[in-house]
């Protein structure tokens, strides 16, 4: 990816299919290592399972750095929930 286009990056997705291939601590570093780059992040836990992130988030809080856990949405509600969840963290992440 060139700088002209990561400087446009909005959104990144991760999935996995399977529990246990790290997913969840690959997103919680990589998260970590774009506030420190000066980037506010909110990461959107949207996986439905037992997820290792709110432990990782409630261990290292960081400034700039906001987890979101929805619950189940179906896929007609979210865009509703991402604009409810915009007007709420305005100024503190970047969504």
């Amino acid at each position: 990816m060139s700088a002209a286009t990561a400087a446009n990056v909005r959104m990144v997705v991760f999935t996995q299919e399977h529990r246990g291939h790290g997913v969840s601590t690959a997103v919680f570093y990589l998260a970590q290592a774009l506030v420190r780059q000066g980037v506010r992040v909110l990461v959107a836990d949207l996986s439905l399972r037992r997820s290792p992130l709110g432990a990782l988030f409630e261990r290292s809080p960081t400034k700039n750095l906001g987890l979101w856990t929805p619950g189940a949405l179906t896929p007609k509600q979210l865009p509703q929930v991402l604009e409810r969840v915009r007007q709420q963290i305005a100024g503190k992440v970047d969504c």
